[in-house]
């Protein structure tokens, strides 16, 4: 069971700093509109969005407005049906189950204490935006009265907003044992107030008005601005608490002009936070948390603006590096941005983004438009939403990006959804975030769709072996050190002396991006030491990226003391690793990656999994002899792959595995059960009601798919049952379905439902449902398509010693050199004196590509392809009689390319381009000199 999203707070590893809070400025931001309603809607604008929400006109980005109202009025009308709002969860403890039951329904009176659990915050579920929340219902019925004027509505929103009115504070007393006073329950819950407050200003009598506003100032403004210096700026809990108090304060300055202290104090702590992002770029939390963090300050944005309210956030740089940074760590083919830290692979900053491109930002919106994001969903989209604002452009530089500060690298080959792509990550150096894993010099690899070589994602906390894995280095496909039995039986994360010890330590040392090869390596040596301790003086990663077809990884390891080093593959619960003579198949249901791994000493290869954390799936440990110093050198080679099925783990027998469960209170109703199994060992079983859900994947449209699965269920009430469903999804929506049910009956029997894709599909899964009172059971699920089984193209690889391989794939010969810096190192027919040469035929067996890292030479077959004047870092690519040329003498993430460089090329051409520019072609006695220039 997975923990609500504040914990793991935020406060882990950073040093706790009180700052004098706003009560001490003399005077404030009193700036833009003091009348209501005003926040994310002004009283100006208040036609226009009617208006919008009338619109049926379908825009050009393929929706209309008035669907997206009435979707936000369907959810209001649903959420008004429903009893008044009551929660209740079993709070989980460490190996223990469960520590209490706790339970509230919304009334004047504060919710009960929990202090068997104090590390457990459950406000945090009732005041988050989910599917349905205190907040949830808030918004949406003072939004739906904001539009519509119906009294309804209004009714609703009074009775939540003057219930809570009367609660003794808005956070969790018994969380942390009441150490923290503001959390992000204060948070959610103020600025849903005030949202409420500003809209429905005109209904509420002047006695409920003032008690509106002196719960605002006295249970949220006047506590966060108290509290939240308490929290490092660069966290999630810090952003929304200051958006919660900036709402508020845009909501009440018309009646207290006192607020306009609170407000400048909120916008001077929103430029700190973004002060705290990296300087080059990212979250330091991570996509998930780092999306928790900018999107809150987006509904902040928001309301400065339909406030009018004067303020230079807009200017700062960190919101200029967003774009680079989204788009960078964007996979072209799965559309997300991987999950390094806890979270999962995901599509993330859509609001902030959608902020920045509706202020003339087309690179946002590009991204908007990769990530589904334009087509917009939910009130704050609704509101911010204008199509004419919107003009989505390719980016004209290489999407290759790498971000020093948060440690986040990408190697793509620019905008190729064809193509793999791999995200590295080593860093950040000094910061320590409580949300980063045991992971530095770790990647990711994306390919056909799936992330095939993956992350763990957010950490288990309750299950210690699990703990171990999802947040420790053994989980992360890393280097670890000297493992044995002991080890693998004892739950202790960090273990020193075997994993990274610190979650900072590591750092991204070079990187070049060029058309044809990128280079990234990681230094991580110093995030194994301990002050009492060093394990590691060396744990350099280089990987080269080969375009379009693979990756080459090479691992430099030296120590004070002889250790058993491991590398370390990982993929999920869905795929198999298999051996493919001295190689190994990382197979899932679209993509394969083929992984070649040497070391300097003998090597034992394992294909295991975690003990106690089996459904995290295989992963495969490459383990030397023990060295004091040891290099790995592995052939990553990610390509699609075809199977008529489809599914993997259709009949549970690795648990939950690629399976989604309904969270929330119907998360118990889901298990995986040995009791009469359709076949094999295990089957789905679900009460009362919930889904299972297939991990998405893809078909070409007009495709027939089939889905069968073996049903059975109780003695059911005649129309209640078990259904199966496919969904097609697009732009992260489930567009259209198809299913067949309900279905009831005790025995075991199979179902088919069969359909074909329909056009505009992206994605497509299999949900297995059930509603009624009573239980069914799923086994043996499969997904057919009638698409032909595509061959895999053959791989041949050979040693070229011990610093060099052979790739011969699709008639593309690759040969890869490493080396030492200034020494002349001889692999094969390559030659350099360059760190890495890599030097790429043609089907005709000529030279068209050459890289050279960290040298002044590569030579092939005796002749010179590729000179520096003096060291340095190139690529050169030869196309028909057309050549491009990029050289830098500095690997140095972000050192600019030089202006002045010239490279002698022994291909043959008639033009060129040096960095990107014209470039004039010099003969000479080894080629052509390319100097700058036409």
């Amino acid at each position: 069971m997975r923990v609500p999203l504040v914990t793991a707070l935020l406060l882990a590893g950073s040093a706790l700093c009180v700052i004098p809070t706003a009560k001490a400025q003399e005077s404030g931001n009193m700036t833009g509109l003091k009348s209501h309603p005003c926040v994310l809607v002004s009283a100006d604008g208040l036609a226009a969005l009617r208006a919008k929400c009338a619109d049926s006109r379908v825009n050009k980005f393929g929706f209309d407005t008035a669907s997206v109202w009435a979707d936000i009025k369907k959810q209001a009308d649903a959420l008004a049906a429903k009893p008044t709002y009551s929660y209740s969860v079993r709070i989980p403890g460490v190996a223990v189950g469960f520590l209490e039951d706790w339970s509230y329904t919304l009334s004047d009176q504060t919710p009960p204490n929990h202090d068997k659990s104090p590390a457990y915050p459950p406000w945090t579920a009732m005041f988050q935006e989910r599917s349905d929340s205190i907040t949830t219902r808030l918004v949406n019925f003072s939004f739906a009265y904001l539009v519509t004027g119906e009294t309804k509505y209004f009714e609703k929103a009074r009775e939540i907003a003057l219930h809570l009115t009367h609660w003794s504070q808005w956070t969790d007393p018994s969380y942390t044992a009441g150490r923290i006073k503001a959390c992000l329950d204060t948070g959610h819950c103020t600025y849903a107030m005030g949202m409420f407050y500003d809209w429905c200003y005109d209904r509420l009598s002047a006695q409920e008005r003032q008690q509106v506003r002196d719960a605002l100032l006295t249970k949220g403004i006047d506590p966060i601005l108290s509290e939240v210096d308490k929290y490092p700026p660069d966290t999630n809990g810090y952003a929304v608490l200051t958006t919660g108090a900036a709402v508020a304060a845009i909501a009440v300055r018309p009646e207290e002009p006192s607020a306009g202290a609170a407000l400048a104090t909120c916008v001077e702590k929103i430029r700190t936070s973004l002060d705290r992002g990296g300087k080059d770029g990212g979250a330091f939390e991570g996509p998930m948390y780092g999306t928790y963090l900018l999107d809150s300050f987006a509904i902040a944005f928001d309301a400065l603006t339909s406030a009018r309210v004067e303020h230079t956030l807009f200017e700062h740089p960190y919101l200029a590096t967003m774009s680079r940074y989204c788009l960078g760590l964007l996979s072209p083919d799965t559309h997300q941005i991987p999950n390094f830290s806890d979270g999962s692979p995901g599509v993330g900053f859509l609001r902030l983004m959608q902020v920045l491109a509706q202020r003339g930002s087309t690179e946002a919106a590009y991204y908007l438009e990769q990530a589904g994001g334009l087509k917009v969903s939910g009130i704050y989209d609704l509101v911010r939403f204008d199509e004419a604002r919107l003009n989505p452009v390719r980016p004209s530089w290489n999407p290759s990006s790498v971000f020093v500060d948060i440690g986040y690298a990408s190697l793509r080959d620019g905008y190729n959804a064809k193509a793999p792509s791999l995200f590295f990550k080593s860093g950040p150096l000094t910061n320590n975030i409580g949300h980063n894993h045991f992971d530095h010099n770790a990647f990711v690899i994306s390919e056909a769709g799936e992330w095939v070589i993956c992350d763990r994602g957010y950490h288990d906390f309750y299950v210690p072996p699990r703990t171990k894995f999802s947040l420790g280095s053994i989980g992360h496909c890393t280097v670890v050190l000297d493992l044995d039995d002991a080890y693998f039986h004892d739950n202790k994360v960090p273990s020193a002396g075997h994993d990274q010890v610190k979650r900072y330590g590591g750092q991204i040392s070079e990187f070049f991006a060029g058309e044809g090869f990128d280079w990234v390596k990681g230094r991580a040596a110093d995030a194994y030491n301990t002050d009492d301790l060093k394990v590691l003086e060396q744990f350099d990663r280089g990987i080269v990226y080969v375009k379009p077809d693979f990756f080459v990884v090479r691992d430099q390891l030296a120590a004070p003391k002889p250790h058993r080093y491991s590398f370390l593959l990982h993929t999920d619960g869905l795929a198999e690793i298999t051996p493919k003579g001295d190689a190994f198949n990382v197979t899932r249901s679209q993509s394969e990656v083929f992984a070649q791994i040497a070391a300097s000493t003998k090597t034992q290869s394992f294909v295991q999994t975690y003990p106690g954390a089996e459904d995290y799936g295989p992963f495969l440990r490459v383990e030397t002899e023990p060295a004091t110093t040891a290099t790995f050198t592995a052939l990553l080679w990610p390509h699609p792959y075809s199977s008529p099925t489809i599914l993997r783990n259709g009949g549970f027998e690795r648990g939950l595995s690629g399976w989604i469960i309904r969270s929330g209170e119907d998360g118990p109703n889901h298990k995986i059960v040995t009791d009469n199994p359709a076949e094999g060992s295990q089957c789905a079983q679900l009460e009362k009601s919930g889904y299972y859900y297939s991990s998405r994947f893809s078909l070409p449209v007009g495709t027939k798919i089939t889905a069968r699965a073996r049903i059975r269920t109780t003695q059911l009430p005649e129309g209640r049952g078990a259904m199966m469903t496919l969904y097609f999804w697009r732009a992260g929506t489930a567009f259209a379905s198809k299913s067949v049910g309900p279905f009831a009956h005790p025995d075991w029997q199979e179902h088919i439902l069969t359909t074909t894709v329909p056009e505009g599909t992206e994605d497509i899964c299999l949900a297995l449902t059930f509603s009624g009172p009573g239980t069914t059971w799923f086994d043996a699920a499969q997904v057919e398509a009638d698409v032909p089984v595509k061959p895999t193209p053959k791989i041949e690889t050979s040693s070229l010693g011990s610093n060099g391989l052979s790739v011969l794939l699709e008639g593309r010969r690759s040969l890869v050199v490493f080396g030492d810096p200034g020494k002349v190192t001889s692999a094969g027919d390559v030659t350099t004196d360059g760190e890495l040469a890599v030097v790429q035929l043609d089907a005709q067996g000529k030279a068209a590509r050459v890289f050279l890292k960290g040298g002044s030479y590569v030579q092939y077959g005796g002749s010179r392809l590729l000179s520096l004047q003096k060291p340095g870092t190139a690529e050169a690519l030869l196309s028909g009689d057309s050549l491009r040329v990029q050289v830098t003498q500095d690997v140095t993430p972000h050192a600019p390319l030089a202006d002045q460089a010239t490279v002698t090329v022994g291909l043959s051409a008639r033009e060129a381009t040096l960095n990107g520019r014209p470039a004039r072609l010099v003969p000479s006695e080894d080629g052509v000199r390319v100097e700058p220039g036409a």
